[in-house]
């Protein structure tokens, strides 16, 4: 359950003053009660099974709504209370269905101690740190069905039910039940507190206030007997909290419900808008005559684009996943490729170079190979390569290569013939100026 944090910093010590004179009003209630001038036995089942009913169908309608507000959280603490709330509750309606006897005091004594050794489990989420409970249905079909064979088995066997009522008083058995249930209702209730005081939210108050009720209710039954004054005050006591409690629970999954709703129609939104985003790429990767293809850290290709399969003579995509992109590559370049690749991916940085393919391979003789690192949170998961044809530009280069090459060779045989006259007209001077001495 995900309440608001409350401004509660400064109401602290306000919160846990009401919740003391809450109780020290319970005392003076039940010294009323209890007293001499206000002494009172009244006898109605039927308003009885009523309040148990009622009390019941809150606290199984409780568990309901802690188990959906509990479903993707890491702790614990929501599930186990879901558990107790459905184990009281169902075992508090089976009560209001009995009549007065073993099993009406036995279930009720029962709902009391379950609810408290499910209520002070609540320790475990705050030793544990982590969820406890799976967050299948499991636990709360055990808890439903534990509770609805002990009302079959009181039902069809009450001769076996422990002895709870002896002589209009409640046995031993039946007050250590409760009196159990009470201690740990208390136990759990101190872990809330901590809660309360730790992260000021609202509802571990109340389920602190919940759980004190409870607490003293169970601790007090030794001194009460079946429809007397104090028997009643607590049973209005119990579900007036159970009501205040409820109210709350109701409000908080409401709100989480509404920022459900809100949340979903926030990632609808997002997914039209990666939809129209994932149809642009697709525009973009589907009419581009580059080769733009997506590869895993293994050199393996897991998407390649339709201009990037034509390039490669694949028929479709399925045949293209899991080919080395560096087989289409001739040998003399591998071990450069494969370099730039794992430059790529320790490196993080981006890489070009001219690739030559092996025929055959591909219909493009030369290539532009761009690549660049693909993070994912910060870590690199793959490459993202994109190929563009500079055949035609390579033929260019090769041609004027050679055209240089050839103009070096005809200016080369030119200055050697140049050279060669030179020394001719030389040689020719020297003789005439021989003739002319002779």
């Amino acid at each position: 359950m995900d309440s608001q944090k409350s401004n509660l910093d400064s109401n602290t010590g306000r919160w846990f003053l009401i919740t003391i004179l809450i109780v020290a009003l319970v005392f003076v209630a039940r010294y009323l009660v209890i007293s001499s001038i206000f002494v009172w036995n009244w006898q109605n089942p039927a308003l009885h099974s009523a309040l148990e009913a009622i009390g019941g169908m809150i606290a199984v309608t409780m568990a309901a709504l802690l188990y959906q507000l509990s479903q993707g959280k890491a702790e614990t603490k929501f599930s186990l209370l879901a558990i107790a709330f459905l184990g009281m509750g169902l075992l508090d309606i089976f009560h209001s269905l009995l009549p007065p006897g073993q099993s009406f005091v036995f279930l009720h004594s029962l709902a009391v101690f379950i609810g408290g050794v499910f209520f002070s489990l609540v320790w475990l989420n705050r030793i544990f740190k982590e969820r406890l409970l799976s967050e299948s249905g499991w636990p709360f079909f055990i808890a439903g069905g534990g509770a609805t064979t002990i009302f079959v088995w009181g039902v069809f066997f009450p001769e076996a039910v422990p002895l709870m009522v002896s002589a209009g008083k409640f046995t031993s058995f039946a007050v250590i039940l409760n009196f159990i249930g009470g201690i740990t209702f208390l136990l759990g209730g101190a872990a809330f507190a901590l809660d309360f005081l730790r992260f000021r939210k609202k509802d571990d108050y109340l389920f602190f206030f919940l759980a004190i009720m409870f607490g003293l209710a169970g601790i007090l039954f030794k001194y009460s007997s079946l429809w007397n004054g104090e028997w009643w005050l607590w049973h209005f006591i119990r579900l007036g909290a159970y009501l205040i409690v409820l109210t709350f629970v109701v409000k908080n999954y409401r709100l989480a419900t509404a920022s459900l709703r809100q949340f979903s129609s926030q990632l609808e939104k997002e997914k039209e808008k990666l939809a129209e985003s994932e149809k642009k790429f697709k525009l973009l990767t589907d009419f581009s005559p580059d080769c733009i293809k997506l590869i895993d850290k293994n050199r393996k290709i897991v998407y390649m684009n339709p201009g990037g399969l034509k390039e490669h003579n694949f028929k479709n995509l399925d045949e293209a996943i899991g080919w080395d992109f560096v087989d289409s590559i001739v040998d003399e370049q591998k071990e450069a490729a494969m370099g730039a690749f794992k430059s790529c991916l320790t490196e993080g940085k981006t890489i070009s170079m001219d690739v030559n393919h092996k025929h055959g391979t591909a219909d493009r003789e030369w290539c532009n190979f761009s690549i660049t690192p693909i993070k994912d949170d910060g870590q690199i998961t793959g490459v993202l390569a994109i190929s563009r044809d500079i055949s035609k530009q390579k033929k260019a280069e090769e041609e004027t290569k050679n055209r240089a090459e050839e103009l070096e060779r005809m200016n080369k045989l030119m200055t050697g013939r140049e050279m060669i006259n030179i020394n001719l007209k030389k040689e020719i001077e020297v003789l005439r100026q021989a003739q002319g001495k002779s």
